[in-house]
């Protein structure tokens, strides 16, 4: 099991950090979990089946237009 930093799981996504904060206070985007009182990380698997799941809607829309 791998921690992402905000970092991390930006350079992975494309989105930027307070679009990725924003997106999982808004349960658009797996929640993080918390590491310390002033950090935070997510779990690689969670933002991994996140963007899995990103990439086949987006196929499906692209198949269907």
């Amino acid at each position: 099991m791998k921690i992402l930093s905000a970092k991390a799981v930006s350079a992975k996504t494309s989105l930027s950090i307070p679009h990725i904060r924003r997106a999982a206070k808004g349960g658009s985007f797996p929640q993080p979990i918390r590491l310390s009182e002033a950090r935070m990380g997510w779990l690689e698997s969670d933002v991994d089946a996140w963007v899995s799941a990103i990439k086949t809607t987006s196929e499906k829309g692209l198949k269907n237009a």
